[in-house]
């Protein structure tokens, strides 16, 4: 297999989810000098997000109960970090930008950031292991980035608006997202690791039914769009 190829294999999933949120932007599309900025940032938020994952190993690796080791482990070793990195590089990149002035705005920035995170991450994991992996991740970890970032942009978005007009629950706003982002992701983690038989049935439901509620949140958010 060629670099080319699997280069390809790993970035034509993310590509396609990045394509789909754009195109729902309709009333104001973002400019592409930010989508970049923000893609790229995502990629830079995976730096930090593997060396807390290292750090945040050491002590959940003491716990000896399988279960309560996977809990750990997908909740506060990579749930928490990773989409606390999305999120802080989030926030640098878009939340003073002149560009965020409407609702939908937040979920696209969301996005970015996260699958440009998934980008690095996806490259990573096919060059290692090749063509198999990359088929799995584009069906379940690609989409699976996308729809934390959904909620996580939706919120952000809330906050914005209320900052705007010099409202009170912002900040509870940009927690709520944070949080929602974190359970999304560990409840999608834990399943996986847990080694829990009935949670391997669950996933997939859960992974599907995901799906469903992302698009159709970002189908309503696009239609209703309107000034943060």
């Amino acid at each position: 297999m060629t670099i080319r190829a699997l280069l390809f294999a790993a970035m034509f999933p993310v590509l396609l989810v990045l394509s789909w949120v754009y195109r729902k932007d309709k009333l104001e599309p973002e400019p592409g000098h930010l989508l970049l900025k923000l893609f790229l940032l995502g990629v830079v938020s995976a730096i930090p997000a593997i060396l807390l994952e290292i750090v945040m190993s050491i002590p959940i690796s003491t716990i000896s109960r399988h279960t309560l080791w996977a809990f750990a482990d997908t909740f506060a070793g990579v749930a928490l970090v990773e989409e606390l990195c999305k999120f802080v590089f989030l926030m640098i990149g878009s939340w003073r930008s002149r560009e965020f002035n409407y609702r939908f705005d937040g979920i696209v920035y969301a996005v970015f950031v996260s699958l440009g995170f998934a980008a690095l991450e996806n490259i990573l994991y096919v060059f290692q292991l090749g063509l198999g992996v990359a088929v799995s991740r584009a069906l379940l970890s690609i989409p699976g980035h996308a729809v934390f970032a959904v909620f996580m942009g939706t919120f952000y978005s809330i906050a914005r608006g209320r900052a705007n007009r010099k409202e009170g629950g912002c900040v509870p706003m940009l927690a709520l997202g944070l949080v929602t982002a974190i359970l999304f992701h560990g409840f999608y983690d834990f399943c996986l690791t847990a080694e829990i038989p009935v949670l391997y049935y669950a996933f997939f439901a859960y992974a599907v039914l995901a799906d469903v509620a992302a698009i159709l949140l970002v189908r309503r958010k696009s239609k209703n769009d309107a000034p943060v």
